[in-house]
C-alpha cells in the first residue's frame, strides 16, 4: 500500500474511533458525521491506490469510487450507496 493511501486509512480509523466514542455518550449527530468521514477517507484511500490520483470533494469521491468499485469483487456492493446516504448525516 502506498504511504498516501495509508494516511487516508489512518484518518478513516481515527474518524471511526471518534464515531464510536461519540455514539457511546449519546451524540448521534456527531457520530453520524464521523462515520461519514470514515467512509469518505476509506474511499479516498481506495481511489488513490487504484488510480494514483487524489479525489477531494464529496461528489468527486462518490463518482470515482462508484466507477472503480463496480469492478472490484472484494468490496461490499452497498458501500457506494452508503457513502452517498451517509453524506446526509454530515
Amino acid at each position: 500500500m502506498s504511504p498516501e493511501a495509508d494516511l487516508y486509512l489512518e484518518k478513516a480509523r481515527r474518524c471511526l474511533a471518534n464515531a464510536r466514542a461519540t455514539q457511546a455518550i449519546g451524540l448521534s449527530n456527531d457520530a453520524g458525521r464521523n462515520a461519514y468521514l470514515a467512509a469518505f477517507h476509506a474511499a479516498q484511500a481506495f481511489i488513490f491506490e487504484s488510480t494514483g490520483r487524489i479525489a477531494k470533494t464529496h461528489s468527486g469521491v462518490r463518482a470515482e469510487f462508484s466507477r472503480l468499485a463496480r469492478g472490484e469483487p472484494k468490496l461490499d456492493r452497498d458501500f457506494p450507496r452508503f457513502l452517498a446516504e451517509a453524506y446526509l448525516l454530515k
